[in-house]
């Protein structure tokens, strides 16, 4: 019987095996290449204020399609309760999960600063209409 070289053994698994790790270095390369080459990951862009955070962007035409937006997530938010009381929402893993996350998106979505510039239209709206009141009744006399 012919004996054998153990040190040839040794060898030709490390080849194989530096092969492979050549070959998953180049895959891994390649893949790289086209996942920041052709624009994925686009959609969730860095947060400014805290960098754990990310942002999307939603885009609305007016105010009013975005709290129709806000209308229609709350309107969803109440059908999903009330239906989940009549035990018509089992079709829904874990519901309280998904109205969490409706909601945050309808509070984020609210326009709750534009709302001092609808206070002040809303004064100067009634400040209009008593200026027509006291300017009707300096025509009258």
């Amino acid at each position: 019987m012919k004996s054998i070289d153990k040190t040839k053994l040794k060898m030709k698994p490390r080849n194989k095996i530096n092969n492979m790790e050549t070959h998953k270095n180049k895959e891994l390369d390649a893949f790289i290449k086209e996942i920041t080459t052709y624009g994925y990951f686009t959609t969730l862009k860095p947060d400014d204020r805290k960098n754990y955070l990310f942002n999307a962007k939603i885009i609305f035409d007016r105010y009013s399609s975005m709290l129709i937006a806000v209308q229609d997530l709350l309107k969803t938010c109440l059908n999903t309760i009330y239906n989940d009381e009549n035990g018509n929402a089992t079709e829904v893993e874990n519901p309280i999960k998904h109205l969490k996350t409706l909601l945050e998106i309808a509070v984020q979505l609210l326009p709750i600063n534009e709302g001092e510039v609808f206070d002040a239209v809303h004064k100067f709206v009634l400040k209009t209409k008593e200026f027509e009141k006291t300017d009707a009744l300096s025509l009258d006399k």
